[in-house]
């Protein structure tokens, strides 16, 4: 990971990632276990294979309120989000190729699941069910 690399779970409440960088996996944050993102910004993130912002190796990834803008992968495995489990995302914006969704399988919750999409002037909404 170019900002955190743990083998353990990784909380990140109200953070902020900027320009961090991994050769392998998780531009800004690679870990072992399992990854909750709430209210947090990734921006200009890039690994070299998987997860240019958050790579998970076998926890579930989950993200409310992210916003994830301009990020990358260089192994086309998820540019904002790669997990090997699930991902649960809600309420969360992709903008300026904010980078793809990879996962196993992404699961929506009972309330519904939100999630923008925007390239530019163009914006696609999304929708998760259960």
């Amino acid at each position: 990971g170019g900002a955190i690399r743990a083998g353990v779970s990784v909380a990140v409440t109200d953070g902020s990632f900027t320009g961090d960088r991994a050769d392998a996996q998780g531009g800004g944050i690679h870990a072992g276990a399992s990854v909750a993102i709430t209210g947090t910004s990734f921006t200009d993130e890039s690994a070299g294979s998987n997860g240019g912002a958050v790579y998970s190796v076998v926890g579930p990834v989950t993200v409310e309120s992210g916003t994830f803008e301009a990020n990358s992968a260089g192994g086309g495995g998820g540019g904002a989000i790669a997990s090997m489990t699930t991902a649960t995302v809600a309420g969360s914006t992709f903008r300026r190729r904010g980078g793809h969704l990879h996962t196993d399988r992404l699961v929506g919750r009972d309330d519904s699941t939100n999630v923008s999409f925007r390239q530019d002037q163009d914006e696609i909404s999304m929708q998760v069910e259960p």
